[in-house]
């Protein structure tokens, strides 16, 4: 049985279209390494559909990722095709984490305040909100990702 006759019968195995969709995009993401796929998959759920709305409403604004840990590096891989202005952080600021330069929360809400901020902290996202809100910066411009 070759690769394509073998795929076909795991597909026929679906018993919907998102199931099937899901699944595309891992095997996608597996054989070419390509975040279109795992982008995909994100676009399944709600929450990934927010997140590429806000995206998309906000690209021409400078977009910061808050957080340049785990979450804010996976965010930054996975969404590879949008130009990520900065990071920021509390704690770790001052160099580069993949190609992108990360910015002290002081630095974020003097010298980028129309700037749109996706926290991607997973168990902080609201006290980050609340901390940058405090120092001045539009809470419509923060996008909590913890939910994702």
């Amino acid at each position: 049985m070759g690769n394509n006759e073998f795929m076909s019968k795991i597909e026929n195995i679906f018993q919907d279209d998102l199931s099937l969709r899901i699944f595309n995009g891992r095997i996608n993401f597996l054989e070419t390494g390509s975040m279109m796929g795992v982008r995909d998959v994100i676009a399944t759920r709600s929450e990934g559909r927010s997140l590429i709305k806000m995206i998309n409403e906000h690209n021409k604004q400078e977009l910061i990722l808050f957080g340049c840990g785990f979450w804010g590096k996976c965010i930054k891989r996975v969404f590879d095709n949008v130009k990520w202005s900065f990071f920021s952080d509390n704690n770790n600021f001052g160099h580069y984490v993949d190609g992108v330069y990360v910015l002290s929360e002081r630095q974020l809400v003097t010298e980028h305040r129309d700037s749109f901020v996706f926290v991607t902290s997973k168990y902080h996202g609201n006290e980050i909100k609340t901390q940058l809100v405090a120092d001045g910066f539009r809470c419509s411009n923060i996008f909590l990702m913890d939910e994702l």
